[in-house]
């Protein structure tokens, strides 16, 4: 059990707001928010999948969680059993947290499923994306893939495998074309990693969802992680595992907020406007951030060795009546795709 002197990050108080709960799930290990009434009594919780749906659905982050989080939700009482928790995780595999209670309400501490089911490893496939050509990166990516352009102290793509290695994917699937040896060479099979990982050479160009198509021979029963290889996120991919099983996915797609200022004063024609110049009018638009998770049988729809962007497969899919859902992330993000998103970057990493 985790003990409440550990917890004091995840703690919020039932007056919060939701931008207080975004900042205490992205300083705390444990993706859970204990909310707290003025008694400092537990009266509810929000888990990580409860927020990024609160965040879907609200655009006000100032708005206060009073009417978001679970005021009934499973707790155990203080003396109870590990054997008891361990029913319950087995019973209930959509709860991933336990609190444990004290008589007067008051938290002495949590209980979490990985660690009382020892839940550490995942043999789920990831698949990373890492044969585009980086030709918005200028001279830079020359000799080098863009992947393995440094942010920070390693390239990025050391980052990216890093950050799978710590959440407990160890199986890895890399698509490679463009300066791949380069690649290859560096990470080989993955051993000084402890990792497991395949290459799959690119012998054309098949876009954003094209080289899926390697992983149909294999089989797979598990859900795939898909990751564009230009992007870290600390997201915690096993959050986004367990969203899109909760929410009985057949794809899912990781988006974030992407706000635009236009710099001019915006005509704004029609009776019904109060204004008729709307002076640098900000747009907010809920953009896909690379990241997927994708159920196997869906990858009968890739034809073999052809060019296909992942739009196109999503759109496919629509069409084909797939359940496809949506995983808001909050977390940093840091997109490499052209020379000043490579600069921002860098000066976040510093």
């Amino acid at each position: 059990m985790i003990k409440k002197q550990l917890l004091k990050s995840n703690f919020v108080s039932s007056s919060a707001t939701i931008l207080d709960v975004i900042k205490s799930l992205n300083r705390s290990k444990e993706k859970i928010c204990i909310v707290l009434n003025s008694k400092k009594r537990v009266c509810g919780l929000i888990t990580d999948g409860d927020l990024r749906r609160i965040i879907l659905k609200e655009k006000d982050f100032k708005n206060r969680i009073t009417k978001f989080f679970k005021k009934k939700f499973v707790f155990l009482r203080e003396n109870t059993i590990k054997l008891d928790t361990k029913k319950i995780f087995l019973k209930k595999k959509d709860i991933h947290f336990i609190p444990v209670l004290r008589r007067n309400g008051s938290l002495l501490g949590l209980y979490t499923r990985k660690n009382v089911l020892n839940q550490n490893e995942f043999e789920n496939e990831v698949f990373i994306l890492a044969g585009g050509l980086g030709k918005r990166l200028y001279t830079l990516t020359d000799f080098i893939p863009k992947p393995m352009l440094n942010v920070g102290a390693r390239p990025l793509l050391e980052s990216i495998l890093y950050s799978l290695k710590s959440s407990g994917f160890k199986n890895i699937n890399i698509s490679v074309n463009y300066l791949q040896e380069k690649i290859k060479d560096y990470f080989g099979n993955g051993d000084s990693l402890r990792l497991r990982i395949r290459y799959f050479s690119e012998k054309k160009r098949l876009g954003t969802a094209g080289p899926l198509f390697f992983l149909k021979k294999r089989q797979l029963k598990k859900t795939i992680i898909v990751l564009n290889g230009d992007i870290y996120t600390n997201l915690k991919k096993e959050n986004l595992l367990n969203f899109h099983q909760k929410e009985k996915n057949d794809f899912t797609i990781c988006c974030h907020s992407y706000t635009h200022q236009i710099p001019y004063g915006v005509v704004e024609l029609g009776e019904k406007k109060k204004n008729l110049i709307n002076e640098k009018p900000e747009l907010s638009y809920l953009v896909s951030s690379g990241i997927y998770c994708i159920e196997p049988k869906l990858l009968k729809y890739l034809d073999n060795n052809k060019y296909q962007d992942m739009n196109h497969f999503i759109n496919l899919l629509k069409k084909r009546k797939k359940k496809i859902g949506f995983f808001n992330i909050h977390e940093n993000l840091y997109d490499i795709g052209d020379y000043n998103k490579l600069i921002e970057a860098r000066e976040s990493k510093q």
